[in-house]
């Protein structure tokens, strides 16, 4: 018999907090003129606010979430259940065939388990933001040895540092697009959707504004429901997938795909199973339509996730993929093996860890980050420290943590669907893998995984300088870069290559081309 799991899920990015100052109310979420989300298209209550009162015991009860027996009415047994056992319901899963309630105690939970409407039971869990601090002293230790080194400054760098549009003018790519050739992709994502299961979007942010789908699903609010992110952690994994090339701010990996925000985490980046499993069974519910899911949230087994029952969200994700929906989740914070890390354990999902680099070429000095899950659950892995992005008010700041490694992939996988190369999620994960790079002078013996890498389909762009027959007029982001010595601030697409002088000795090009 399996064990049972009560861990507790944790988004993974090391810096999740926003400056935006909205009022409050009295369910720790806020109110006030942020735009209402898309109407759904059923009955559905996706009341995670309440659910995670009870979990975090500010109100009574217990929280729950139950399979119905299959081919059930979910809207006749949902209200069944709740007028049978006085129960509340937090949400319903028409595609998962179930929903999730609150019990007025235990004793009520078991006599629900037992009806013979019910399929299956398991008791909600939290999911939580991990500490804003919790890797950034030994980051900083990493950051204070490359700027020794001349490979970055410093304080650019920082972490708690936030920049606005006019910093980042003309427009800027981060060091980990460069770092995996974002110039080698073959499209910008153009026909396709992600849904981005998080905290929300700033779709106000100038830089992500005509990224935002018109679809989308707040699982927070059980009223005044939106899409907005009042957090941060969701515009900022946003905005490395889809930040707009509008010469300014940052670009994304995958500019024209559409953004759909389903916000499953509140403004604390607080939430519950339940409320993941709502946004889940939102895509699931339009497959049609969405081709990608984002989804940078994790939790520890406490050992092997393949001894411990399967939790219901578990069983969601690989429906996802097996209905044709590419799922890419991150590995985890915890530095132990992603196999002991949920939901990365699932074989079907395409897991990522997070890669350290700070001058956006492979060196011996690049690491895999010391915080990152590892091992051969991970299927690939992209940069996660120090990646600069959207956040919410018009700003962007530098985060860390597998969440930012996610996005990456999430993106190139847009940009290859979007491109007509791949089909299944199959598919995907084996072209993904074939143009990764798999051997690099960081490289440890814990992260045997690929680094992610655009293909090199032979245009010889890349290197910021001129080669063969390559003109301005044939590579302009690379040759175009190289005649103006990467003048600053730099043009758009400027991503220079090394200098390297007569003496044969190497150093890096950040003090003539600003490397983000």
């Amino acid at each position: 018999m399996r064990k049972l799991l009560s861990s507790v899920l944790v988004v993974l990015a090391a810096a999740c907090s926003s400056s935006k100052s909205d009022p409050v109310d009295e369910g720790g979420d806020e109110v006030g003129d942020d735009p209402a989300a898309p109407e759904d298209d059923v009955i559905d209550e996706s009341a995670g606010e309440d659910a995670l009162a009870v979990l975090k015991g500010e109100k009574p009860g217990v929280a729950f979430i139950v399979e119905y027996a299959d081919g059930s009415d979910v809207d006749a047994v949902s209200e069944g259940l709740a007028a049978d056992y006085t129960l509340t319901i937090t949400s319903r899963y028409h595609d998962l065939v179930g929903g999730a309630f609150i019990a007025a105690d235990q004793n009520v939970m078991e006599q629900v388990r037992l009806d013979p409407r019910v399929k299956s039971l398991a008791e909600d869990r939290i999911v939580a933001m991990s500490p804003g601090d919790a890797f950034d002293d030994q980051l900083a230790a990493f950051e204070s040895e490359a700027a020794a080194a001349g490979e970055i400054d410093a304080e650019s760098a920082a972490a708690d540092k936030e920049y606005s549009i006019g910093d980042l003018t003309p427009q800027h790519r981060s060091t980990g697009w460069r770092l995996i050739h974002g110039e080698r992709a073959i499209g910008d994502g153009a026909g396709t959707r992600v849904a981005v299961i998080d905290t929300g979007i700033d779709m106000f942010h100038p830089d992500l504004t005509a990224a935002v789908s018109d679809m989308g699903k707040d699982c927070v609010r059980r009223k005044n429901k939106t899409r907005f992110d009042f957090n941060g952690h969701g515009s900022h994994v946003s905005g490395i997938i889809a930040a707009q090339n509008n010469g300014f701010g940052m670009v994304g990996l995958a500019p024209a795909t559409r953004i759909v925000p389903v916000r499953s985490l509140n403004s604390k980046g607080e939430g519950s199973v339940s409320s993941i499993l709502c946004g889940v069974d939102y895509v699931l519910r339009r497959t049609d339509k969405i081709d990608v899911v984002n989804l940078s949230i994790g939790g520890t087994c406490g050992g092997d996730c393949e001894e411990f029952e399967e939790l219901p969200h578990d069983r969601a994700l690989r429906k996802l993929v097996g209905r044709g929906v590419t799922v890419v989740v991150a590995a985890g914070n915890e530095g132990i093996d992603a196999d002991e890390s949920d939901p990365a354990y699932i074989d079907e999902v395409i897991t990522v860890s997070a890669y350290m680099d700070w001058n956006g070429a492979l060196s011996s000095r690049d690491r895999y980050a010391h915080f990152s899950n590892f091992g051969p659950g991970v299927d690939i892995g992209a940069p996660g420290v120090r990646i600069m992005s959207t956040i919410p008010d018009g700003k962007y700041a530098r985060w860390s943590g597998t969440s930012m490694a996610t996005p990456f992939v999430t993106a190139a996988a847009a940009v290859l669907i979007g491109a007509g190369e791949v089909d299944t999620p199959d598919e995907v994960r084996s072209r993904l893998l074939d143009s990764a790079h798999t051997s690099y002078p960081g490289r440890g013996g814990d992260h045997p995984e690929r680094l992610l890498q655009f293909a090199d389909e032979g245009a010889g762009c890349g290197d910021a300088v001129c080669q063969g027959t390559e003109t301005d007029e044939s590579c302009p982001a690379d040759c175009g870069c190289a005649a103006s010595a990467c003048a600053s601030p730099a043009p758009y697409g400027c991503y220079c290559d090394t200098d390297c002088e007569a003496s044969g000795d190497c150093c890096a090009d950040a003090d003539i081309c600003p490397i983000m």
